[in-house]
């Protein structure tokens, strides 16, 4: 019962977040603060800590080889297609145990691995829709929430920003009707959106990824571009995984930690 007001609470507050352009964001203090602030660089201890599961963004960073274990990572969680689509369903969608190449649900898979970091991406697939009823995607994402923290309690969630886009530069065919400009206002009102979230539920912080991909105009800057203008290339997860490297979770404990670390502070 108290998970269920909780997650109503989160859903309207964020929504009126949205809806007054995020001014409530702006006036978070710092002791309260979602995002997660600038550390020292943990090392490729901590980044073997975090496991990812998302969009095709982020099925990607297997692809391109810049995990440990290269194409091989077990660090990447993600189903037989490659993306999935956030839904009110999706703890129980079926994703592929990265270690043992088993098709399982996704809140057993999580429940097998406890990850101590589970970081999440979600909000291209469905952009419009979710532009459309910001209800709709606060709503699965707050499930999604409830199931990772429901078959692993001693996860850190991180929430990554919603990625930009860019007009095709390899002349493939750009995949909406709306334009690159506004498709990214719809991103951003996404990300405005995300603050109140991740405040409403515990042990959930904010990665702002997004900031190191943006051009100057608030487009996928080409350099991290694969070529449609949604998909990334390897320099982009470069610079993502630096990011969460320098921006890790659970500060001023001494960097990197370990999972019993972690999880003898909850």
């Amino acid at each position: 019962m108290k998970r269920t007001i909780r997650s109503l609470i989160a859903i309207l507050t964020a929504w009126t977040v949205c809806l007054f352009g995020g001014s409530t964001v702006l006036s978070l203090s710092p002791e309260n603060d979602v995002y997660l602030a600038e550390t020292p660089d943990a090392g490729m201890e901590y980044q073997n800590l975090l496991v990812f599961f998302g969009e095709s963004t982020t099925a990607h960073l297997a692809n391109r080889g810049v995990l440990s274990g290269g194409k091989e990572t077990d660090q990447v969680f993600a189903n037989a297609s490659g993306t999935c689509l956030l839904s009110p369903k999706i703890g129980s969608q079926t994703v592929r145990d990265p270690k043992c190449g088993k098709d399982m649900p996704l809140t057993e898979l999580i429940a097998k691995a406890r990850p101590a970091y589970l970081v999440l991406s979600f909000g291209l697939n469905g952009i419009v829709g979710f532009s459309k009823n910001h209800d709709t995607y606060l709503q699965s994402y707050q499930k999604l929430i409830d199931a990772v923290q429901s078959a692993s309690p001693s996860t850190a969630i991180i929430l990554q920003t919603v990625y930009p886009v860019s007009a095709p530069t390899d002349g493939s065919k750009w995949h909406f009707s709306q334009s690159a400009k506004e498709i990214n206002q719809m991103i951003c009102d996404l990300n405005s959106c995300l603050p109140t979230l991740a405040a409403a539920n515990t042990g959930v912080k904010i990665a702002d990824t997004a900031s190191v991909l943006r051009a100057a105009d608030g487009s996928l800057d080409p350099a991290f571009s694969a070529g449609d203008g949604i998909h990334l290339n390897a320099n982009a997860y470069t610079q993502i995984l630096r990011y969460l490297r320098t921006h890790a979770y659970h500060t001023p404990m001494p960097l990197p930690i370990s999972p019993d670390q972690w999880r003898n502070q909850t």
